[in-house]
């Protein structure tokens, strides 16, 4: 007697659409069934997972489960090296089944569907209102093909959720232990004077595997974390607020789903808000600029300053420019990277200095690495300044000289 393939743990949602139902649709038609059907084996029972045509009519939906023990994969498995069952009311064996015994299920057709490392997922069948005395082993051999290449696919789609859940794991403990979550610090200068009026704190992550900051954020968007690494490194950045020497202010860095969020908005009450700068970067499309913009004016109600990063690098932040009406314009180092030999990087500078004017914002320069660079955005009229010629992101706050 056949037993129920051993299969992974759990079960495994299946995304909508896509090549499996694609695979499946051409299974049915090429067998000419009335619905085909991927079903998952887990805990001695078999899960469906998708269909595709008329599975309602047999009482086939996504979602039901049934023990293995009475379906017609397993009655297959038994009877037939093909998996093929023409009639099953020709067979009093199929009548003794609870499934799928009393739902029309005339003609069946199954394989084994496989992950590519020989693991069992489940089968994918096939099944008909009326017997199908044309179905034959070349059918069984096509459906076996296809179920090959339902489990590659399968076999992809589980490398990515591992991939997901690896990051998130990897998310979660960087918020449960703080992983090595902590702050640099680089100074922000008045170009004309050369002395620091603020640091931007910039996040540091000591956790495995070793990659940039972006790289942790980029992944915390992927899987869904986001605001919560985000608002665990603005909480660590504001912790060090007392620490800034007086007369400087400390930018941290935001998206717009954290600056709508209450508990940002909370945290921003909890310090003195007015040495403080709201830099909003971005990490996906922002959905509700209204609500942006209303958020950004609790902000500055608050006492804080609201600046927007990395203007220049792409259509995306001049809309917040447009949409906002910054404190500050961060001049993004797209533009100021030899600004000194490229007059189409001073121009659009130029053009951004007379906005600025315009508006009442302040125009900061990052990515300052060169004498020439400062020598040119100070005589553009820029007035603040970061970048490693200004100073590089020191672990701890250095004080200014006096």
């Amino acid at each position: 007697m056949a037993t129920a393939p051993r299969a992974l743990p759990g079960t495994r949602p299946l995304p909508p659409g896509g090549l499996v139902h694609r695979i499946l649709s051409l299974a049915r038609a090429q067998a000419g069934l009335d619905a085909a059907v991927l079903s998952e084996f887990a805990g001695g029972s078999q899960v469906i997972r998708m269909v595709q045509g008329r599975g309602q009519a047999f009482g086939l939906l996504p979602g039901q489960r049934v023990p293995f023990e009475d379906t017609l994969c397993r009655y297959a498995l038994d009877t037939d090296p093909h998996g093929l069952v023409t009639d099953t009311r020709a067979d009093p064996r199929v009548r003794k089944l609870a499934f799928p015994r009393a739902r029309g299920i005339g003609s069946y057709l199954g394989a084994p569907v496989r992950f590519p490392d020989g693991r069992v997922y489940g089968s994918m069948f096939g099944v008909g209102a009326r017997p199908s005395p044309h179905l034959d082993p070349r059918d069984s051999a096509f459906l076996g093909t296809l179920s090959a290449l339902v489990g590659e696919e399968l076999g992809r789609l589980e490398e990515a959720r591992e991939l997901k859940r690896r990051k998130a794991r990897r998310i979660r403990d960087a918020l449960a232990t703080g992983n090595g979550l902590s702050m640099a610090f680089q100074p922000i200068a008045d170009l004309a004077t050369g002395e620091p009026v603020g640091l931007e704190a910039l996040a540091r992550f000591a956790g495995r595997p070793a990659r940039g900051p972006d790289r942790w954020f980029v992944e915390a968007v992927e899987v869904g974390l986001a605001r919560e690494l985000e608002m665990a490194a603005v909480r660590v950045a504001l912790s060090s607020l007392e620490e800034v020497p007086e007369g400087l202010f400390l930018s941290v860095n935001v998206s717009p789903e954290v600056m709508v969020f209450a508990g940002f908005l909370d945290l921003l009450a909890e310090v003195p808000a007015g040495r403080v700068v709201v830099e909003l970067t971005e990490h996906s499309p922002v959905r509700n600029y209204e609500r942006v913009r209303e958020a950004s004016q609790t902000v500055r109600a608050a006492g804080a300053r609201v600046a927007v990063d990395d203007v220049g690098a792409g259509y995306a932040n001049l809309r917040h420019v447009v949409k906002l009406c910054p404190d500050l314009i961060k001049l993004d180092v797209a533009l100021t990277r030899d600004i000194h030999l490229d007059p189409v990087r001073r121009a659009l500078a130029a053009s951004f200095i007379a906005f600025a004017g315009e508006i009442g914002a302040t125009i900061a320069a990052e990515g300052i690495e060169t004498e020439a660079e400062l020598e040119t955005l100070r005589t553009l009229g820029v007035s603040l300044g970061q970048g490693f010629h200004l100073g590089r992101p020191e672990r701890r706050i250095i004080a200014p000289s006096s």
